[in-house]
């Protein structure tokens, strides 16, 4: 949406997984249908495994449950967006639309047409008319990363280069909360809501970007992000231990002579990463948040201690805690979920 001018709306899980709304060159209205899969299979998708029927039933195939959103008076679009693969079979889906006329292109596709229109001979277009056979003309097979971790580096990656390119140099720690903060809007839209919460526009979006970079840049400023984060997670009684420890750990970072820096960069290294950790595992509901949580981030510093101690290297548990409500204040972390 970003990048995209023609792409005017994104609908969460409301007539399908994702409905995107284009505008072309033309002022054209195109509706894509997007399904969305991350399953186990035993073997690659093929035209046998997307025109495998529900005990038979027509209609409930990969294929025909695609086919049959189509019902609008708009131009319609497919997309397919899965984690495995697909066999060579279905490879011609995967060239871009706007290519499949090139001449081996559309003689790959009219082999994957006859072998699909063998399997669903008797599948009934849809409701504005489309056709199996058209349907493949306008369907887009989407292969993204097989794993969740991989799929989060490529899109840090795009974030990066998207927030450059719009001039925001954000460091990494930010750029990653800003990331946590787009999958709670994106988890947000997608809930029983109500019947306008599920349709988010362009310019809202970046309306949203823009507010939620000027809201991580502003943090470090004062305390209120600290103040707010602690209130937010029902430790109000907290701030003033918490004000204190950011106030010693500032100090003490910025007074070098009384420690080796490269020391501290590395204990700080260390803190980050067991936070990160937490902290993902607090956005998918492994850890609940509030008091609880913020007791197993003391918990989780207090190991560190210990095993800096162990390693004949003396850190104070007080700069360990300065530096967790040092990262709070700056909104790199938190004691509740991700919110957008």
């Amino acid at each position: 949406m970003h990048r995209a001018p023609a792409l005017q709306e994104i609908w969460f899980e409301s007539h399908d997984d994702l409905v995107i709304c284009w505008n072309d060159q033309q002022a054209t209205e195109v509706f894509e249908f997007v399904q969305v899969k991350n399953e186990n299979l035993r073997s690659r998708y093929s035209v046998a495994a997307i025109s495998r029927r529900e005990q038979g039933a027509v209609g409930t195939s990969l294929a025909e449950r695609s086919l049959n959103r189509s019902r609008c008076r708009e131009r319609t679009q497919f997309r397919l967006v899965t984690s495995y693969d697909t066999d060579d079979e279905l490879e011609p889906l995967k060239v871009p639309l706007a290519d499949r006329a090139e001449p081996s292109n559309a003689k790959r596709l009219g082999v994957l047409k006859q072998a699909l229109l063998e399997k669903l001979s008797d599948a009934s277009p849809s409701q504005d008319g489309t056709t199996i056979d058209a349907w493949l003309d306008r369907c887009l097979w989407d292969k993204r990363p097989d794993t969740i971790d991989a799929l989060r580096a490529l899109n840090l990656l795009e974030l990066e280069a998207l927030l450059q390119s719009a001039g925001h140099d954000l460091p990494p720690d930010m750029r990653d909360e800003l990331y946590s903060r787009l999958l709670a809007l994106v988890k947000q839209m997608s809930g029983p809501g109500g019947a306008n919460d599920f349709r988010l526009s362009r310019q809202a979006l970046l309306t949203w970007m823009e507010q939620a970079i000027a809201n991580l840049r502003e943090g470090p400023a004062t305390l209120s992000k600290l103040a707010a984060k602690l209130e937010a997670a029902g430790l109000r009684e907290t701030f003033g231990n918490a004000s204190d420890l950011y106030w010693a750990y500032r100090r003490e970072r910025l007074s070098p002579r009384y420690s080796d820096p490269r020391s501290l960069m590395r204990v700080e290294q260390d803190v980050t990463a067991e936070l990160n950790l937490l902290k993902s595992r607090l956005d998918i509901g492994r850890i609940q948040g509030g008091p609880a949580f913020h007791n197993a981030c003391l918990e989780a510093l207090e190991q560190l201690r210990a095993r800096e101690e162990h390693a004949g290297q003396k850190v104070s548990f007080a700069y360990l805690q300065g530096y967790m409500y040092f990262r709070t204040n700056r909104c790199v972390h938190r004691f509740m979920e991700a919110r957008p």
